[in-house]
């Protein structure tokens, strides 16, 4: 049996134009990642702990992006 890999919902950075942040979703937590570099999506660092909500990751992300 295959596993699935998780697919990143990616968010674009006003200022430049590709992905830097993005939400993930595992077995119904969510968590912020960064992208690594400008390659391949799926190169990335998890920035937050796993949350139970999809709207508390988003308020994490739109927390970093201010910085």
């Amino acid at each position: 049996m295959a596993i699935a890999k998780p697919e990143v919902e990616w968010f674009y950075h006003p200022d430049i134009y590709w992905e830097t942040f993005g939400l993930l979703n595992l077995a119904g937590k969510w968590a912020v990642v960064k992208k690594k570099g400008i390659g391949p999506t799926d190169n990335f660092d998890l920035v937050t702990d796993w949350v139970d909500d999809r709207q508390t990751a988003i308020g994490f992300l739109k927390l970093l992006k201010e910085q």
